[in-house]
């Protein structure tokens, strides 16, 4: 009998030990709302995200690039076109005659450091970046290239690479 006692408790501890670590019924509900308010926290996290993507996306449409001067739609060769807008954008399409052009862009650097890069596209797939800078100043900048329009047509601009306000006028030259 003396032999079987220890079998019998080391039997017993192993019971214990089942029961105590095995899974209760209420063990897979939240009882005390945690997972549930841990929940609603990040839902309700997503949520203002998602709000203040759409602010972003609401004030980059309306910070979107006007043309000043003619609308571009009746340009002579005569006429200068000035688009606006802000940091990386795409403007809307604007009409330009056939011939050269002075293409002068202006902005205000206030980082200290910032880009310019400046790409033209038109019809029959015609693509141009005219700028590319690095800028290391604070201050006004600004910087002129040509460009051919060819045949004239409708254009646009992406201009990328700055956070900087921007200025871009066509001269005929």
């Amino acid at each position: 009998m003396k032999r079987i006692v220890p079998f019998i408790l080391a039997f017993a501890l192993v019971v214990v030990a089942a029961t105590w670590t095995s899974p209760r019924d209420g063990d897979a509900q939240d009882t005390d709302g945690s997972r549930i308010d841990a929940l609603e926290t990040r839902i309700a996290n997503q949520g203002a995200a998602l709000i203040e993507l759409e602010d972003r996306l609401e004030n980059l449409e309306g910070s979107a690039p006007k043309s000043s001067g003619q609308d571009g739609t009746n340009r002579t060769a005569s006429e200068s076109l000035t688009i606006e807008g802000s940091g990386t954008t795409v403007t809307d399409k604007f009409t330009l005659s056939p011939g050269n052009y002075k293409v002068t862009a202006e902005l205000d650097v206030t980082a200290g450091f910032s880009g310019f890069i400046m790409t033209i596209y038109g019809s029959d797939d015609q693509q141009e970046t005219v700028l590319n800078e690095l800028i290391q100043v604070n201050g006004p900048w600004s910087i002129e290239a040509v460009f051919e329009a060819g045949a004239g047509g409708e254009f646009y601009v992406e201009v990328s690479n700055t956070d900087e306000d921007w200025t871009v006028t066509f001269e005929p030259l």
